[in-house]
């Protein structure tokens, strides 16, 4: 039997006003043996975005959140990891980008143009479709971040022999002092590996605490529970480990496994940022108990803690 073919269409997108495109994708297993239909919808502005079957022909998406969800997805498809929208996870979704600072909307300014760019020596070319990666409202407000980089002289504005301004941008070397982080040997710049139980229960830990604060922070989270590989899982873990530039470890379930892997990254030199459900506290190996660790009751107070710990610990102070 041959693959079944599945091919974009134009659609509305679900989380601004722009056209978009939609690509049905094969049923996936939610849980318990459930397979849900997925669809992939792919917007100029929100960026690519998986969405329920359910959600997509019963579009119940509260206007109001509207614009933080179009934020998670902008930064999620850049990061290159996709959020999953659903009824029941829109409000936790959103949740990160409603109250984000002046300062931290100037630093992802700044860091997108870095991504866009790579290096010194390339010019990023931004459009007016770009402010969600700031949690903007709009292109105004990104325009704003984007002539107080450039006064601050840390990004340059290019521009035309009538000196008009083009859609050229590029971090001065002062910029890319700010965005490069001192990374351990062999890692990979914005990779974050997470070590944690797969059971069901803790779903929601991961697609509405864990991912969220990753993805807020300018990381991209590598979880195995989203990757489909035929290499052997041990083998695959421990590169993967090794290209991070650090991990995010989570003892909810208590699998040895996590403790592994947390174990393999501090011997390679790794940070490690230490989490755990507060109900499981007094259960974390004695061998790690002295460790600082965030004790979440919430996938919501999970991606709070876990964000804040990244900004302070992971993000270089400028």
């Amino acid at each position: 039997m041959s693959p079944v073919e599945y091919s974009w269409r134009m659609t509305k997108c679900l989380l601004c006003p722009l056209e978009a495109e939609i690509e049905e994708r094969p049923p996936v297993l939610v849980d318990f043996g459930r397979f849900e239909k997925e669809y992939l919808i792919k917007c100029k502005r929100c960026g690519k975005y998986r969405v329920s079957d359910a959600l997509r022909f019963t579009p119940v998406i509260p206007q109001e959140l509207k614009q933080y969800l179009s934020a998670a997805a902008r930064q999620a498809s850049e990061a290159g990891s996709p959020i999953l929208l659903r009824e029941g996870n829109l409000p936790g979704l959103a949740a990160p980008h409603r109250r984000v600072s002046v300062s931290q909307k100037v630093e992802k300014v700044l860091r997108f143009i870095a991504v866009k760019c790579e290096h010194p020596g390339v010019i990023g070319f931004l459009h007016d479709e770009d402010f969600p990666v700031a949690d903007c409202s709009g292109w105004p407000e990104f325009n704003q971040y984007l002539e107080h980089l450039d006064a601050e002289q840390l990004i340059m504005i290019f521009r035309d022999e009538q000196g008009n301004r083009t859609d050229g941008y590029a971090p001065t070397i002062k910029g890319w002092q700010v965005v490069e982080p001192t990374l351990p040997v062999d890692s990979i710049p914005g990779r974050c590996f997470v070590a944690m139980s797969f059971h069901p229960s803790l779903d929601s830990a991961y697609e509405v605490g864990i991912k969220p604060a990753i993805l807020e922070c300018g990381f991209k989270p590598i979880c195995m529970k989203e990757i489909t590989t035929n290499e052997g899982i041990t083998d695959r873990i421990m590169s993967e480990i090794r290209l991070a530039q650090f991990v995010v470890a989570d003892f909810t379930g208590q699998r040895g496994g996590v403790y592994f892997e947390a174990g393999f990254a501090r011997g390679l030199g790794r940070d490690v940022i230490w989490a755990c459900r507060k109900d499981e506290s007094e259960l974390v190996h004695f061998d790690i108990k002295h460790l600082g660790r965030i004790l979440w009751e919430t996938p919501e107070q999970l991606r709070e803690k876990l964000a804040d710990s990244i900004r302070a610990n992971i993000i270089p102070k400028r």
